[in-house]
């Protein structure tokens, strides 16, 4: 562009013009950068992209005037400041520094070369099914981090969700100018971040908590899949009016869906908070379903349990050499996923396959023996490649789209994971498997890689953390609730260790009792809060139940639940 005006224009008067001189101020260097290219201009400012003098690295520059700001924008911008120093995430950009002179202040934050979601989806229009859970895994991998830290980013949108130009891209979350350290809900006394992707609460009545940001997580996932938001508009009178609207949000049956996307889906956009789908449950939900999404420490989970599953062969503990090599089989195919180098996820691809080999091998040995095992599920598609070149084929359902619920069977003291059992032993047989696949160095390189992060709820921690919840409703007066929580306390530890007819007759013996206790309350909040959690006991053990061919009749137990609640009662 320079280039072209220089050309039309006489060299001198165009450079003692002011575009000029405005040009040069915003070219010229800030602590140690080099400002090269104008990326795009926001609320407060411009973003530049710069490169360090010195290292030679890129940064993106968010340069924002002084006298433009108000003091409640100062006080945003100080926030924002102050809430990224604290966050170091891979599925959030990081601040590198941030400096200030007599006009500007400057934040150098982390250059992402892929651009945002926004620009992907209008080059894309709509994404296929897996790609989205492939994006819509690592969102959430970001959002469980903040949810640990009580944060609420209040304007997450496509624009604030960049990418990465590597295959397959890496997605963060960007722009934390309106976040807040939210530990309950609050009312405030104005509106923070985009009409289009903002909570009805928010506008209607300025109330905000946590599940702010899950409706915004919603709006993106229907925009992804059906091309356009939910709310789309051709003015802002009407946008707002259908904010403020109290009909559902409708979701079109064209083109289909999965049943996981679409109860998903419909949980995220309802516009009572209350009703609305909680962090939980969406870090758990079987669309995202965290435990078993992608990421750096996939490949690690992988190798500890196809080894500690080879020396339980090798004692002749079957069904618990199966079940870890369910759970490595689940990892590896994530790791294949996740890794970038094109030589490296060749090997693992070979590793997939010779190891889903292993694993049906002893499945039919187990099933000659009429041994009863947990139902396996599948690996997703990695959205980076055609499914007919993917080893993950061979175990995967027919249906593109359709998501596979897996029986909840969390590790056991049989099934070590990294961050649950002998850290030292688990790290022998990581580095020695891998060391197999890639040579030592590539070992050392992988192990390394991985630093500590906190775990994701496995499915038993969720209940216990649900049933906690249900015993601070409790009060004096009604200890046959209190006596309910017991029980169910007692079912989960039976599935825990694995014990699953033990489960299923505990269960079938005490549920009359505790539907009994459940109806007898007389407090409506509680008493949904109860019936929900006995729906969960039972699809658990449907699931179980299932995969034991477990012949009892449990047709009789039924709950009356409210429409809200997603999910059907047990049947037999």
């Amino acid at each position: 562009v320079l280039t072209s005006l220089v050309v039309c224009l006489n060299i001198k008067t165009w450079r003692s013009s002011p575009a000029f001189q405005s040009f040069i101020r915003k070219m010229q260097p800030v602590s140690g950068y080099t400002f090269t290219q104008l990326l795009g201009k926001g609320t407060y400012g411009e973003v530049f992209k710069a490169i360090n003098r010195q290292t030679r690295t890129v940064a993106a520059v968010k340069r924002i005037p002084k006298n433009t700001l108000s003091a409640r924008a100062v006080d945003n911008l100080i926030d924002e400041i102050r809430i990224l120093k604290e966050l170091r995430h891979r599925n959030i950009t990081q601040l590198i520094d941030f400096t200030w002179d007599s006009n500007y202040v400057y934040m150098f934050i982390e250059y992402m070369s892929g651009g945002d979601l926004s620009h992907f989806l209008r080059s894309q229009k709509r994404l296929p099914e897996r790609v989205i859970r492939y994006f819509l895994q690592q969102l959430a991998f970001a959002l469980h981090y903040l949810f640990q830290k009580n944060i609420v980013h209040m304007d997450i949108k496509p624009q604030n969700i960049l990418l990465t130009s590597s295959s397959p891209p890496t997605l963060k979350l960007t722009d934390f100018g309106f976040a807040q350290s939210l530990m309950a809900t609050v009312k405030m006394g104005e509106i923070r971040g985009s009409l289009l992707y903002m909570a009805p609460e928010i506008y209607c009545y300025g109330i905000y908590d946590k599940s702010c940001d899950l409706w915004s997580v919603g709006v993106i996932l229907f925009e992804c899949l059906f091309g356009r938001a939910p709310f789309a508009s051709a003015s802002v009178d009407e946008l707002t009016a259908k904010l403020t609207d109290k009909s559902p949000v409708e979701i079109p049956l064209s083109p289909p869906i999965s049943e996981d996307c679409r109860n998903l889906l419909s949980r995220l956009l309802k516009r009572d908070p209350g009703q609305r789908i909680h962090h939980e449950q969406f870090f758990n939900h079987p669309f995202i379903d965290l435990s078993y999404a992608p990421c750096p420490e996939s490949l690690l989970k992988a190798v500890d349990h196809l080894e500690k599953a080879s020396e339980l062969e090798a004692s002749n503990k079957l069904v618990d050499a199966y079940l870890n090599y369910k759970e490595g089989l689940l990892h590896l195919a994530s790791a294949v996923q996740f890794e970038g180098d094109v030589n490296r996820k060749r090997v693992l691809r070979e590793q997939l396959v010779h190891y889903i080999t292993v694993a049906e091998q002893l499945k039919e040995r187990l099933n000659g023996h009429k041994a009863s095992l947990p139902c396996a599920k599948k690996p997703h598609q990695n959205p980076s490649r055609d499914s007919t070149a993917d080893p993950a084929a061979l175990s995967r359902s027919n249906s593109e789209n359709t998501a596979i619920t897996p029986a909840i069977v969390p590790p056991t003291s049989n099934s070590v994971t990294p961050t649950s059992g002998n850290k030292r032993l688990s790290a022998f047989r990581s580095v020695r498997l891998l060391t197999n696949w890639f040579g030592s160095k590539a070992a050392e390189d992988v192990t390394a890689s991985v630093g500590p992060t906190k775990e994701v709820e496995t499915p038993h921690e969720y209940s216990i953390s649900r049933l906690n919840s249900l015993d601070e409703l409790i009060d004096q007066q009604t200890s046959s609730l209190a006596h309910v929580v017991k029980h169910l306390r007692k079912f989960y530890t039976l599935l825990q260790k694995q014990k699953f007819q033990s489960a299923l007759d505990f269960l079938e013996e005490h549920f009359a009792a505790w539907l009994s206790a459940v109806k007898a309350d007389n407090i409506p909040e509680r008493q949904k809060a109860f019936k929900f959690e006995l729906n969960e006991a039972l699809q658990c053990a449907e699931k179980i139940n299932d995969s034991l061919k477990h012949q009892s009749n449990l047709a009789s137990l039924t709950v009356d639940r409210e429409e809200e609640h997603e999910g059907s009662c047990l049947t037999s």
